[in-house]
């Protein structure tokens, strides 16, 4: 059942690459998007207490279509996603009267995505933009803290979700920079795992329960827009 969602996803998306590929070739410009910043990762663990949201980055790269007079374009872009949660653990005493601080436990996943959409520019100055986007993402590195060790042979590596965006750009000589808030909802499981028995990180058998994480993460970007084939007039 997994493998065949996977495949359905696999499909879904090369369709949607090859059709947005076919429609920017009539497209009679193109430019080159570069953005960065920071993202705030949600997830929701099953009876292992509450979480808190990831603090993390991103880094992408995109090219879009361009026509005169036209207000709406194709985009793609790749880029490196930090998924995941955090949990702050207080200060505590042991049984042996050991003091311990405060410290915050993270569960990171680095992922690569590709993420196929439009975009449509409105305002006096078509300053302003709102997107929305397919997405698709493998998972490169699961980094699990101590306490959910158990659950790495159960990261889905493949991924799914929709980017649901809008920003504000401001010119950068004959470029285009801009700001953007970036909605990024998943709707495949980052871990999926039925309840099992195993070993926490100090050998234990402890029942680790069901699983069904999925992410969702808000991305805050800095970015610019360079013309590509577009020759300025003089």
């Amino acid at each position: 059942m997994k493998f065949n969602l996977i495949r359905k996803i696999r499909h879904l998306f090369f369709i949607a690459i090859l059709a947005t590929f076919c429609l920017s070739l009539n497209a009679q410009y193109s430019i080159w998007s570069f953005r960065a910043g920071p993202s705030l990762g949600f997830q929701r663990w099953n009876g292992l207490g509450s979480t808190q949201p990831l603090l993390g980055y991103h880094g992408i790269i995109g090219i879009e279509s361009y026509e005169p007079g036209k207000t709406s374009s194709f985009y793609c872009e790749l880029g490196y996603h930090q998924r995941g949660s955090s949990k702050h653990v207080p200060a505590f005493q042991s049984s042996n009267g050991i003091n311990y601080d405060a410290y915050t436990i993270k569960n990171v996943f680095h992922n690569i995505g590709f993420a196929v959409g439009g975009r449509k520019t409105f305002g006096e100055k078509n300053q302003f933009f709102y997107n929305i986007a397919l997405r698709g993402e493998y998972t490169v590195k699961a980094q699990l803290s101590q306490a959910y060790i158990g659950f790495t042979d159960f990261v889905n590596r493949f991924n799914g979700g929709l980017d649901v965006g809008a920003g504000y750009n401001f010119p950068v000589g004959f470029h285009m920079g801009f700001v953007a808030i970036q909605l990024q909802p998943d709707l495949t499981r980052q871990i999926s795992a039925n309840r099992f028995r195993g070993e926490d990180y100090q050998g234990n058998t402890f029942f680790f329960p069901e699983q069904k994480v999925i992410n969702y993460t808000f991305e805050l970007s800095l970015g610019i827009r360079i013309w590509g084939n577009l020759i300025p007039e003089e």
